[in-house]
Protein backbone atom coordinates (compact mmCIF):
# COMPACT_ATOMS: atom_id res chain seq x y z
CA UNK A 1 0.00 0.00 0.00
CA UNK A 2 1.26 3.32 -1.18
CA UNK A 3 0.21 5.89 1.19
CA UNK A 4 0.63 9.81 1.09
CA UNK A 5 0.61 12.65 3.37
CA UNK A 6 0.22 16.00 3.88
CA UNK A 7 3.40 16.73 5.50
CA UNK A 8 3.42 20.22 5.95
CA UNK A 9 3.10 20.31 9.84
CA UNK A 10 4.80 17.56 10.32
CA UNK A 11 7.99 19.11 9.19
CA UNK A 12 6.88 22.58 10.21
CA UNK A 13 5.22 22.77 13.43
CA UNK A 14 6.71 21.47 16.56
CA UNK A 15 3.58 21.36 19.00
CA UNK A 16 -0.19 20.40 18.65
CA UNK A 17 -0.90 19.00 14.80
CA UNK A 18 3.05 19.07 14.39
CA UNK A 19 2.88 16.00 17.50
CA UNK A 20 0.07 14.41 15.90
CA UNK A 21 1.21 13.86 12.22
CA UNK A 22 4.95 12.86 13.77
CA UNK A 23 4.00 10.46 15.72
CA UNK A 24 1.27 8.81 13.50
CA UNK A 25 3.20 8.84 10.87
CA UNK A 26 6.48 7.51 12.61
CA UNK A 27 4.55 4.28 13.65
CA UNK A 28 3.22 3.42 10.62
CA UNK A 29 6.52 3.60 9.42
CA UNK A 30 8.50 1.84 11.84
CA UNK A 31 5.66 -0.92 11.82
CA UNK A 32 5.19 -1.20 8.22
CA UNK A 33 7.99 -1.31 6.60
CA UNK A 34 7.12 -3.26 3.46
CA UNK A 35 4.77 0.35 2.43
CA UNK A 36 6.28 3.38 0.87
CA UNK A 37 5.21 6.35 2.32
CA UNK A 38 5.18 9.95 0.52
CA UNK A 39 5.52 13.01 2.53
CA UNK A 40 4.09 15.88 0.91
CA UNK A 41 5.31 19.12 1.95
CA UNK A 42 6.19 22.83 0.86
CA UNK A 43 9.14 22.83 3.00
CA UNK A 44 10.88 21.73 5.85
CA UNK A 45 11.61 23.58 9.00
CA UNK A 46 13.43 20.55 10.92
CA UNK A 47 14.63 17.44 10.46
CA UNK A 48 12.11 14.30 11.47
CA UNK A 49 14.32 11.34 12.17
CA UNK A 50 12.12 8.54 10.54
CA UNK A 51 12.03 10.69 7.39
CA UNK A 52 16.01 8.64 6.39
CA UNK A 53 13.54 5.36 6.45
CA UNK A 54 14.20 3.31 3.13
CA UNK A 55 10.16 3.56 2.78
CA UNK A 56 9.92 7.44 2.84
CA UNK A 57 10.68 9.64 0.62
CA UNK A 58 9.63 13.50 0.85
CA UNK A 59 8.82 15.54 -1.77
CA UNK A 60 8.75 19.33 -2.54
CA UNK A 61 7.10 21.19 -4.97
CA UNK A 62 9.33 21.67 -8.09
CA UNK A 63 10.42 24.17 -10.90
CA UNK A 64 8.02 27.32 -10.60
CA UNK A 65 6.28 25.99 -7.91
CA UNK A 66 8.91 26.51 -5.15
CA UNK A 67 7.82 30.41 -5.14
CA UNK A 68 4.10 29.02 -4.47
CA UNK A 69 4.18 26.34 -2.02
CA UNK A 70 0.49 27.20 -0.40
CA UNK A 71 -0.28 26.93 -3.78
CA UNK A 72 1.14 24.08 -5.08
CA UNK A 73 0.05 22.38 -1.35
CA UNK A 74 -4.03 22.90 -1.89
CA UNK A 75 -4.33 23.14 -6.05
CA UNK A 76 -1.48 20.53 -7.76
CA UNK A 77 -1.14 17.61 -4.66
CA UNK A 78 -4.31 15.66 -6.26
CA UNK A 79 -2.78 15.19 -9.72
CA UNK A 80 0.81 14.48 -8.28
CA UNK A 81 0.19 12.22 -5.72
CA UNK A 82 -2.27 10.35 -8.37
CA UNK A 83 1.50 10.37 -10.61
CA UNK A 84 3.00 8.96 -7.80
CA UNK A 85 1.53 6.19 -7.74
CA UNK A 86 -0.06 6.97 -3.91
CA UNK A 87 -3.02 4.65 -3.49
CA UNK A 88 -4.28 6.40 -0.21
CA UNK A 89 -3.67 10.14 0.47
CA UNK A 90 -4.61 10.99 4.40
CA UNK A 91 -4.76 15.34 5.47
CA UNK A 92 -3.49 14.92 8.69
CA UNK A 93 -4.98 18.50 9.93
CA UNK A 94 -8.53 19.70 8.53
CA UNK A 95 -7.57 19.64 4.44
CA UNK A 96 -7.36 17.81 1.46
CA UNK A 97 -6.33 18.87 -1.75
CA UNK A 98 -8.43 20.45 -4.47
CA UNK A 99 -9.62 18.00 -6.75
CA UNK A 100 -8.72 14.58 -5.02
CA UNK A 101 -11.81 13.40 -5.57
CA UNK A 102 -11.54 13.36 -9.30
CA UNK A 103 -8.42 10.90 -9.27
CA UNK A 104 -8.27 7.17 -8.17
CA UNK A 105 -6.64 7.89 -5.02
CA UNK A 106 -8.60 7.32 -1.94
CA UNK A 107 -8.48 10.25 0.72
CA UNK A 108 -8.79 10.42 4.64
CA UNK A 109 -8.87 13.71 6.28
CA UNK A 110 -8.35 13.85 10.46
CA UNK A 111 -10.45 16.94 11.67
CA UNK A 112 -9.55 17.69 15.21
CA UNK A 113 -11.85 20.37 15.87
CA UNK A 114 -14.36 23.12 14.74
CA UNK A 115 -12.97 25.64 17.18
CA UNK A 116 -13.32 27.97 14.35
CA UNK A 117 -17.39 26.94 14.01
CA UNK A 118 -18.16 26.76 17.64
CA UNK A 119 -15.97 29.61 19.25
CA UNK A 120 -15.05 32.08 15.84
CA UNK A 121 -14.62 35.05 18.44
CA UNK A 122 -11.24 33.60 18.94
CA UNK A 123 -10.70 33.74 15.52
CA UNK A 124 -10.52 36.80 12.56
CA UNK A 125 -13.67 36.65 10.65
CA UNK A 126 -11.52 35.95 6.95
CA UNK A 127 -9.32 33.42 8.91
CA UNK A 128 -12.85 31.21 10.36
CA UNK A 129 -14.36 31.57 6.73
CA UNK A 130 -11.11 30.24 5.54
CA UNK A 131 -11.09 27.35 7.79
CA UNK A 132 -14.67 26.37 7.68
CA UNK A 133 -14.68 26.70 3.52
CA UNK A 134 -11.40 24.17 3.83
CA UNK A 135 -13.39 21.58 6.42
CA UNK A 136 -16.56 21.56 4.26
CA UNK A 137 -14.90 20.43 1.43
CA UNK A 138 -12.40 18.11 2.98
CA UNK A 139 -15.31 16.40 4.89
CA UNK A 140 -17.38 16.16 1.90
CA UNK A 141 -14.84 14.60 -0.94
CA UNK A 142 -12.66 12.37 1.89
CA UNK A 143 -13.65 8.71 1.55
CA UNK A 144 -13.42 8.42 5.46
CA UNK A 145 -13.12 11.45 7.77
CA UNK A 146 -11.32 10.56 11.36
CA UNK A 147 -12.05 12.87 14.60
CA UNK A 148 -9.84 12.60 17.35
CA UNK A 149 -12.29 12.56 19.74
CA UNK A 150 -16.04 11.90 20.82
CA UNK A 151 -16.90 15.35 20.98
CA UNK A 152 -15.12 16.77 17.39
CA UNK A 153 -17.45 13.81 16.03
CA UNK A 154 -20.43 15.23 17.31
CA UNK A 155 -19.23 18.71 16.05
CA UNK A 156 -18.69 17.30 12.87
CA UNK A 157 -21.98 15.99 12.36
CA UNK A 158 -24.19 19.22 14.27
CA UNK A 159 -22.47 21.98 12.20
CA UNK A 160 -21.55 20.05 8.62
CA UNK A 161 -23.73 17.77 8.77
CA UNK A 162 -21.85 14.97 7.93
CA UNK A 163 -23.28 11.38 8.17
CA UNK A 164 -21.98 9.60 11.40
CA UNK A 165 -21.34 6.47 9.85
CA UNK A 166 -18.58 8.08 7.25
CA UNK A 167 -16.88 9.48 10.70
CA UNK A 168 -14.34 7.19 12.61
CA UNK A 169 -13.14 8.02 15.94
CA UNK A 170 -9.38 7.59 16.36
CA UNK A 171 -8.17 9.43 19.08
CA UNK A 172 -4.58 10.97 19.24
CA UNK A 173 -1.77 9.28 20.84
CA UNK A 174 0.39 9.80 23.18
CA UNK A 175 4.55 10.02 22.57
CA UNK A 176 6.65 7.19 23.95
CA UNK A 177 8.30 10.29 25.43
CA UNK A 178 5.77 10.88 28.17
CA UNK A 179 5.21 7.51 29.23
CA UNK A 180 8.81 6.34 30.26
CA UNK A 181 10.11 7.07 33.84
CA UNK A 182 12.93 10.08 34.27
CA UNK A 183 15.56 10.06 37.27
CA UNK A 184 15.24 13.12 39.14
CA UNK A 185 19.09 13.81 38.07
CA UNK A 186 18.23 13.39 34.59
CA UNK A 187 15.40 16.18 35.08
CA UNK A 188 17.34 18.49 37.35
CA UNK A 189 20.24 18.56 34.45
CA UNK A 190 17.57 19.16 31.64
CA UNK A 191 15.88 22.08 33.77
CA UNK A 192 18.89 23.67 35.36
CA UNK A 193 18.49 27.02 33.06
CA UNK A 194 15.09 27.34 33.76
CA UNK A 195 15.26 28.88 37.19
CA UNK A 196 12.14 27.05 38.67
CA UNK A 197 10.67 27.28 42.10
CA UNK A 198 11.42 24.25 43.89
CA UNK A 199 7.62 23.21 43.74
CA UNK A 200 5.21 24.26 41.17
CA UNK A 201 1.63 23.88 39.01
CA UNK A 202 2.41 23.65 35.83
CA UNK A 203 -0.09 24.73 32.55
CA UNK A 204 1.31 23.90 28.83
CA UNK A 205 -0.20 25.42 25.87
CA UNK A 206 -0.10 28.55 23.56
CA UNK A 207 -0.78 31.82 25.09
CA UNK A 208 -3.70 32.54 23.79
CA UNK A 209 -7.17 33.27 25.33
CA UNK A 210 -9.14 30.43 24.74
CA UNK A 211 -6.05 28.78 26.68
CA UNK A 212 -7.66 30.38 29.39
CA UNK A 213 -4.36 31.09 31.28
CA UNK A 214 -5.38 34.32 33.13
CA UNK A 215 -7.80 32.48 35.33
CA UNK A 216 -4.80 30.99 36.98
CA UNK A 217 -3.26 33.92 37.59
CA UNK A 218 -6.35 35.04 39.50
CA UNK A 219 -6.75 32.09 41.53
CA UNK A 220 -2.95 32.23 42.54
CA UNK A 221 -3.69 35.79 44.24
CA UNK A 222 -5.75 34.28 46.72
CA UNK A 223 -2.27 31.03 46.95
CA UNK A 224 0.40 32.62 48.28
CA UNK A 225 2.32 29.49 48.55
CA UNK A 226 1.70 28.38 44.81
CA UNK A 227 3.74 28.92 42.36
CA UNK A 228 3.45 28.67 38.61
CA UNK A 229 5.09 27.46 35.59
CA UNK A 230 2.73 28.40 31.78
CA UNK A 231 4.78 26.83 28.82
CA UNK A 232 3.81 27.94 25.58
CA UNK A 233 4.36 29.97 22.31
CA UNK A 234 2.46 33.65 22.79
CA UNK A 235 -0.18 34.19 20.11
CA UNK A 236 -1.70 37.90 19.52
CA UNK A 237 -2.08 40.05 22.33
CA UNK A 238 -3.19 37.95 25.11
CA UNK A 239 0.64 37.41 26.30
CA UNK A 240 1.05 41.25 26.98
CA UNK A 241 -2.26 41.03 28.76
CA UNK A 242 -1.02 38.21 31.03
CA UNK A 243 2.71 40.13 31.57
CA UNK A 244 0.81 43.07 32.72
CA UNK A 245 -1.28 40.88 35.30
CA UNK A 246 1.76 39.23 36.27
CA UNK A 247 3.49 43.15 36.86
CA UNK A 248 0.08 44.69 38.32
CA UNK A 249 -0.75 41.93 40.65
CA UNK A 250 3.25 41.43 41.85
CA UNK A 251 3.48 37.98 40.43
CA UNK A 252 6.55 37.88 39.20
CA UNK A 253 8.35 36.14 41.60
CA UNK A 254 5.76 33.31 41.48
CA UNK A 255 5.22 32.70 37.63
CA UNK A 256 7.34 31.38 34.87
CA UNK A 257 6.81 31.64 31.10
CA UNK A 258 9.01 30.02 29.03
CA UNK A 259 8.53 29.02 25.61
CA UNK A 260 11.12 27.16 22.89
CA UNK A 261 12.01 24.10 25.51
CA UNK A 262 12.23 20.50 23.52
CA UNK A 263 10.08 17.80 23.91
CA UNK A 264 12.25 16.03 26.15
CA UNK A 265 12.56 19.53 28.34
CA UNK A 266 8.74 19.51 28.65
CA UNK A 267 8.44 16.01 29.39
CA UNK A 268 10.95 16.44 32.64
CA UNK A 269 8.96 19.64 33.09
CA UNK A 270 5.79 17.76 33.51
CA UNK A 271 7.56 15.02 36.17
CA UNK A 272 9.44 18.08 38.15
CA UNK A 273 5.96 19.73 38.91
CA UNK A 274 3.38 18.93 41.82
CA UNK A 275 0.42 18.55 39.15
CA UNK A 276 -0.61 20.02 35.88
CA UNK A 277 -3.14 22.60 35.14
CA UNK A 278 -4.91 22.87 32.15
CA UNK A 279 -8.38 25.38 32.32
CA UNK A 280 -8.80 25.90 28.11
CA UNK A 281 -12.27 26.76 27.04
CA UNK A 282 -12.30 24.41 24.32
CA UNK A 283 -10.50 21.52 22.75
CA UNK A 284 -10.50 19.03 20.20
CA UNK A 285 -8.65 16.70 22.34
CA UNK A 286 -6.34 18.09 25.10
CA UNK A 287 -3.11 16.07 24.59
CA UNK A 288 -1.06 17.65 27.60
CA UNK A 289 -3.93 15.95 30.11
CA UNK A 290 -2.97 12.79 28.92
CA UNK A 291 1.10 13.72 28.20
CA UNK A 292 0.49 15.18 32.04
CA UNK A 293 -0.94 11.77 33.14
CA UNK A 294 1.41 9.57 31.03
CA UNK A 295 4.10 11.59 33.37
CA UNK A 296 2.61 10.58 36.63
CA UNK A 297 0.61 13.78 37.23
CA UNK A 298 -2.58 14.83 38.40
CA UNK A 299 -4.74 16.92 36.49
CA UNK A 300 -6.87 20.12 37.04
CA UNK A 301 -8.71 20.74 33.98
CA UNK A 302 -11.90 22.47 32.35
CA UNK A 303 -15.90 20.27 33.16
CA UNK A 304 -17.78 19.57 29.58
CA UNK A 305 -16.63 19.35 26.35
CA UNK A 306 -13.94 16.77 25.34
CA UNK A 307 -11.86 17.13 28.32
CA UNK A 308 -12.92 13.98 30.59
CA UNK A 309 -12.70 11.75 27.35
CA UNK A 310 -9.08 12.75 27.34
CA UNK A 311 -8.45 12.71 31.15
CA UNK A 312 -11.20 10.24 32.38
CA UNK A 313 -11.24 9.42 36.39
CA UNK A 314 -7.38 10.76 36.71
CA UNK A 315 -8.16 14.53 36.74
CA UNK A 316 -10.27 16.99 38.56
CA UNK A 317 -12.73 19.16 36.87
CA UNK A 318 -14.06 22.53 37.06
CA UNK A 319 -15.93 25.27 35.23
CA UNK A 320 -13.52 26.85 33.31
CA UNK A 321 -14.59 30.50 33.88
CA UNK A 322 -14.95 29.86 37.20
CA UNK A 323 -12.18 31.58 38.97
CA UNK A 324 -13.23 30.47 43.36
CA UNK A 325 -13.98 26.84 42.12
CA UNK A 326 -10.12 27.09 40.25
CA UNK A 327 -8.44 28.79 42.70
CA UNK A 328 -10.44 25.97 45.98
CA UNK A 329 -9.38 23.15 43.57
CA UNK A 330 -5.30 24.67 43.16
CA UNK A 331 -5.57 24.92 46.76
CA UNK A 332 -6.83 21.18 47.31
CA UNK A 333 -4.48 19.58 45.14
CA UNK A 334 -1.65 21.86 46.12
CA UNK A 335 -2.18 20.77 49.49
CA UNK A 336 -3.44 17.01 49.51
CA UNK A 337 -0.64 14.50 48.51
CA UNK A 338 -3.49 11.69 48.97
CA UNK A 339 -5.24 13.19 46.34
CA UNK A 340 -2.61 13.70 44.03
CA UNK A 341 -1.44 10.31 44.33
CA UNK A 342 -5.02 8.76 43.53
CA UNK A 343 -5.73 10.94 40.53
CA UNK A 344 -2.18 9.89 39.11
CA UNK A 345 -2.78 6.15 39.68
CA UNK A 346 -6.06 6.71 37.40
CA UNK A 347 -4.42 8.28 35.53
CA UNK A 348 -1.85 6.48 34.50
CA UNK A 349 -4.93 3.46 34.03
CA UNK A 350 -6.35 6.22 31.59
CA UNK A 351 -3.44 6.68 29.54
CA UNK A 352 -3.17 3.23 28.33
CA UNK A 353 -6.25 4.07 26.36
CA UNK A 354 -3.71 6.02 24.11
CA UNK A 355 -0.86 4.60 22.88
CA UNK A 356 0.78 5.55 19.78
CA UNK A 357 0.72 1.55 18.57
CA UNK A 358 -2.91 1.57 19.05
CA UNK A 359 -3.87 4.51 17.09
CA UNK A 360 -1.47 3.97 14.34
CA UNK A 361 -2.71 0.49 14.20
CA UNK A 362 -6.89 1.38 13.84
CA UNK A 363 -5.42 4.21 11.30
CA UNK A 364 -3.94 1.49 9.23
CA UNK A 365 -7.02 -0.86 9.35
CA UNK A 366 -8.97 1.97 7.91
CA UNK A 367 -6.44 2.64 5.69
CA UNK A 368 -6.67 -0.84 4.53
CA UNK A 369 -10.53 -1.13 4.36
CA UNK A 370 -10.78 1.58 2.00
CA UNK A 371 -8.68 0.14 -0.12
CA UNK A 372 -10.82 -3.23 0.02
CA UNK A 373 -8.17 -4.99 1.64
CA UNK A 374 -8.09 -7.53 4.88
Amino acid sequence: MKIGFDAKRLFNNRSGLGNYSRTLVGQLVRNHPQDPIVLYTPRAGMEVDFTSAPNVRTVFPQGAWRRMGSLWRTSALAGIAAKDGVELYHGLSHELPIGIERTPVRSVVTIHDLIFMRHPEFYSAFDAWMHVRKVRYATRVADAVVAISRQTCKDIVELLGVPEEKIRVVYQSIAPLYTGGLSADRVEEQLSGFDLPKDFVLCVGTIERRKNQGVLLEALRALPEVNLVLVGRRSGRYGQQLDRYIERHGLSSRVRLLSGVSSFQLACLYHRSRFVAYPSIYEGFGLPIVEAMGCGKAVLTSSGGCFSEAGGQGALYVPCRDVRAITEAMDRLWRDGELRTRLCGEGLRQVQRFSDGDTSERMYALYNELLGRK
